[in-house]
């Protein structure tokens, strides 16, 4: 329930939520609800419809999508994966593994030690 006393219909909230995703994304690539329709193998209509948040896209559109390199977990949940250069890379991890095999004791030497590095380096800055 709202302040108001209405209700929200959550249904069709997440179905606008992916809609106006649906055409962020789209806008994004630069394409035009035409080009994108015939793209993912539907007309421009239903493309509309989607956008508009009238209907939700099937999983066969959410495939094509997906082949065309679209975020599809952004599209679905809001929430935008890292692209792969902000992914660690293998020496990041490997410092991760080899924390992960330290006591306790030897972790919190670690983050007290990294935390005095960086306030350091962040002085250096200044």
């Amino acid at each position: 329930m709202v302040p108001n006393g209405s209700f929200v219909n959550m249904e069709n909230h997440r179905m606008v939520s992916i809609g106006s995703r649906l055409r962020e994304l789209r806008k994004e690539q630069g394409q035009t609800q035409e080009a994108l329709a015939e793209a993912v193998g539907v007309t421009k209509k239903t493309q509309g419809v989607y956008e508009r948040g009238e209907r939700s896209p099937d999983a066969m559109y959410l495939a094509a999508m997906d082949r065309l390199g679209f975020d599809i977990l952004y599209l679905v949940t809001g929430v935008r994966q890292l692209p792969p250069e902000a992914s660690q890379a293998d020496h990041e991890q490997a410092l991760i593994n080899s924390y992960r095999t330290l006591s306790e004791q030897q972790q919190d030497f670690v983050r007290e030690t990294v935390a005095a590095l960086a306030a350091a380096a962040e002085r250096q800055r200044k």
